[in-house]
């Protein structure tokens, strides 16, 4: 696969931060294969989501990636996406839109979040049995 940038979802944060293996494994992997980004909005879950106690080591992490913004034609592109598949919520397409216009692979565990055309997964890991 050849690629230049690297979307990062949230869900792949949220495990690296509560030190699962893969997801360690899957970031160091992504960090030699490309540039590492954030979605403004994966900004924003990862911090609404934060434990006290994560708060240091969230900061540390945010800071290794460089964060886009969401901008108007971000926001046209999700907004269309939404329209097209009613049931993905409204951050996903955020961030699918983000992926699409700024040319990123993303890497996420979620790949059913995602079911839009013209995206690319950089790899989805399984997700920890509930």
């Amino acid at each position: 696969m050849d690629f230049q940038k690297i979307l990062v979802d949230t869900d792949a944060l949220i495990d690296f931060l509560r030190k699962k293996d893969e997801a360690r494994l899957l970031l160091e992997k992504a960090s030699r294969a490309a540039d590492l980004y954030l979605s403004v909005v994966t900004l924003a879950e990862l911090l609404a989501g934060m434990r006290p106690s994560e708060e240091k080591a969230t900061e540390e992490l945010i800071g290794g990636f460089s964060v886009l913004p969401v901008t108007e034609k971000i926001a046209r592109r999700a907004g269309a996406l939404r329209r097209r598949h009613k049931s993905v919520l409204l951050p996903d397409c955020l961030i699918a839109a983000t992926g699409l216009e700024e040319d990123c692979v993303l890497l996420t565990g979620n790949r059913k979040d995602y079911p839009f055309d013209g995206i690319r997964i950089f790899r989805s890991f399984p997700q920890s049995a509930p």
